[in-house]
C-alpha cells in the first residue's frame, strides 16, 4: 500500500483566501482617514504615508501570515510546539504584493483577472509552505525551489520599487539612470514614474 501524502485542510485555505480577498475588495469599498510624515534619514526623505490601501495592505499580509501558521499546524508530521515563523514570510509578502499590484489596476475586467491570479498564487504559496513543513515529502525539492524563485522575483520587485520611491523624493532621476542599462528597462519608461 502506497503512502498517502499530507494535504493541507481545504477549508482552511479556503477561509483563510476568502479573508485576504475580503481585505483587496475593501481597499476599493472603504475610506480611511490619511496621515502623513515626513523625515529626513542619511540624507533621504523618507515619506510614510497611512491610508485605507496600507493599512488593508498589512491586514492582508498579517492575515496570510497567521493564516499560514493556522495551517501548518494541522499538518500531521508538525512537530507540537515548534515555531512556524520561517513559514510565514512568503506568504505574507504574496498578499502585500498581489494586493499592491492590484491597487494599481483599475476597475473593471483587468481587476477581476488580477484577483483571481492573486488568488492562485496565495494557494499556490500556502501550499508550497504546508510541502515545506516535511524534507522527506517527494514534493519538497520542488516546492523549495518554487519558494526560492519567488523571493528572487519578489525582491528584484521590491528593488525596483525603492528605486522608483528614492528617485521620486530626491526630486532627479539620475540614479534610475545608473541602473537603468542594468535592469534593461528603457530611460523614458523610468521618467514616466
Amino acid at each position: 500500500m502506497e503512502h498517502e501524502l499530507p494535504q493541507p485542510d481545504r477549508d482552511r485555505l479556503s477561509v483563510l483566501t476568502a479573508l485576504i480577498l475580503v481585505a483587496y475588495i475593501l481597499t476599493r469599498v472603504v475610506v480611511l482617514p490619511s496621515w502623513a510624515a515626513e523625515v529626513r534619514l542619511l540624507g533621504l526623505l523618507v515619506r510614510v504615508q497611512l491610508n485605507t490601501l496600507s493599512v488593508m495592505l498589512v491586514l492582508a499580509g498579517a492575515l496570510a501570515a497567521a493564516g499560514t501558521d493556522w495551517i501548518i499546524r494541522a499538518h500531521p508530521w508538525h512537530p507540537q510546539g515548534e515555531t512556524t515563523r520561517e513559514h510565514w514570510i512568503v506568504p505574507g509578502l504574496a498578499a502585500l504584493g498581489a494586493g499592491a499590484i492590484l491597487a494599481r489596476i483599475p476597475q473593471g475586467p483587468a481587476w477581476w483577472i488580477g484577483l483571481g491570479l492573486a488568488v492562485v498564487l496565495l494557494l499556490a504559496a500556502l501550499v508550497t509552505e504546508f510541502v515545506l513543513v516535511d524534507a522527506d515529502d517527494p514534493r519538497y525539492d520542488g516546492a523549495a525551489i518554487g519558494v526560492m524563485s519567488s523571493q528572487h522575483v519578489s525582491a528584484s520587485g521590491v528593488a525596483l520599487e525603492v528605486m522608483r520611491s528614492v528617485s521620486s523624493a530626491t526630486g532627479s532621476s539620475s540614479m534610475s539612470h545608473r541602473f537603468a542599462p542594468t535592469l534593461g528597462v528603457h530611460r523614458p519608461l523610468l521618467e514616466s514614474w
